[in-house]
């Protein structure tokens, strides 16, 4: 290793150890420090210096780490919008950029970064060549995508130049449910050839996935912000799986991006996915939460597993005779996400152990989430069925019951042909349900 190598790996060393001590003081309630190493507070009033036999010396020991710089891309989605609030949030030095479609470089949420003293760049991953993007992304640690569904196998070539780089970390675009690789979700069999390109040419990764998201939970829960206003699902509002009493983790939108600036600066995370989530609460469970904090009065709209399972074989019976519109792929894909978790059971702590998952209230047992009382206190509210139906048709459907929302979405972009190919169905449990097949 040459010197300047060194002196690299010294630097970021430090680094990581300045964060470390800083998240050590705030977890004590003391004030950071900008010195290192710490000289923690005397009992008696007086500072003791950690090394006795030395005064403590600011001049000498006085060491700023430099910061850790990373790269957001999709920066105007939803995801995005928590991820880099987050980030910013963060006690750790984090030097955020953010990256934008030439389509959304002069949207509100691009021109508000910049107001910030956020730097924003274009990107454009269609290109052939991406030399100029490649020698941009060098000075980065850490590469972040919150690309939508649109643009899910576009992380492909990001994740390829990611690794011409020489980017420390590189982050797939996730934040969703937790459920089995194939089999059970088309979005996340997209996903996972995502991230298997990223294995297959060794770049180092962090998967995070977070459950549900609080402003999707419960349809016809609506927020008083308005970028956490939920979708609404094709099935009507208030929509509960089954009985309602099948436990599901679930994560505020304000912490999604809290727990993704905790986990890209924890080695013990690299090469890692992790599960992050604030609750585990039923469908029920929240719905009683909701009715009781906000004193108002739903209707709850159960959906048997027979409709789901219909809906999932109708959807693919369509796409595989090219009928496929964009209210057929929301279907499916809200139809997948609603049995995986309502059902199945699958978005649960213990199964994302089971799938190989770290826990990240465990990793961080000091990290405060939002509870999910705390959120429907602060102004949330139920709407009826009709209304959320006719805000649902004026608006549009996004995406899952993840909350993974960019309003630039369409489901007509999804490539149709890429999610009713021969390798889907055959790997696909729900491909072989027929009607006449339900019990």
């Amino acid at each position: 290793m040459d010197q300047h190598s060194t002196q690299v790996y010294m630097d970021r060393w430090r680094a990581h150890l300045m964060a470390e001590l800083r998240r050590l003081q705030k977890s004590l309630g003391e004030r950071p420090s900008d010195e290192f190493p710490y000289t923690p507070p005397s009992t008696n009033g007086r500072s003791s210096p950690v090394c006795k036999s030395e005064p403590r010396s600011p001049g000498r020991w006085a060491v700023m780490g430099p910061r850790t710089k990373v790269a957001v891309f999709g920066a105007t989605g939803r995801s995005a919008s928590s991820i880099i609030e987050g980030l910013l949030e963060s006690p750790t030095d984090f030097d955020v950029t953010a990256f934008s479609r030439p389509c959304s470089f002069k949207k509100p949420q691009s021109m508000s970064y910049r107001s910030r003293g956020i730097h924003v760049l274009p990107y454009d991953l269609k290109r052939p060549n991406q030399d100029a993007l490649i020698s941009i992304l060098r000075n980065f640690d850490v590469v972040i995508s919150a690309l939508g569904l649109d643009a899910i196998l576009d992380q492909i070539p990001l994740a390829t130049m990611v690794k011409a780089a020489g980017v420390g970390r590189f982050v797939p675009a996730m934040y969703a449910t937790c459920t089995p690789a194939v089999g059970v979700e088309d979005v996340r069999e997209m996903k996972e050839e995502v991230l298997n390109h990223v294995k297959k040419i060794g770049l180092t990764y962090t998967v995070i996935d977070v459950g549900c998201w609080y402003e999707g939970y419960i349809f016809g829960l609506r927020s008083s912000q308005p970028q956490c206003a939920p979708p609404t699902l094709p099935f009507g509002g208030n929509v509960i799986p089954g009985t309602g009493d099948v436990p599901t983790a679930i994560t505020s939108f304000r912490d999604v991006g809290r727990w993704v600036a905790q986990i890209v600066e924890d080695p013990r995370t690299l090469n890692k996915m992790v599960f992050a989530y604030g609750s585990v609460l039923t469908a029920n469970q929240a719905f009683d939460v909701v009715e009781r904090l906000t004193r108002g009065k739903g209707d709850r709209n159960y959906i048997s597993g027979d409709h789901l399972l219909t809906t999932i074989f109708e959807a693919r019976t369509a796409m595989k005779r090219g009928e496929a519109c964009e209210m057929t792929l929301n279907k499916l894909h809200s139809a997948q996400s609603l049995y995986s978790y309502g059902f199945r059971g699958d978005n649960t702590p213990w199964n994302a152990k089971f799938l190989g998952y770290l826990d990240a209230r465990e990793l961080y047992p000091e990290f405060r989430t939002i509870s999910f009382e705390e959120f429907t206190g602060k102004g949330s509210t139920l709407v009826g069925k009709e209304k959320a139906n006719e805000e649902g048709d004026r608006e549009g459907v996004e995406v899952l019951l993840s909350g993974q929302t960019n309003t630039s979405t369409s489901y007509h972009m999804l490539r149709p042909v890429d999610l009713s190919s021969e390798r889907r169905m055959r790997h696909s449990n729900d491909s072989s349900i027929t009607p006449s097949s339900i019990s």
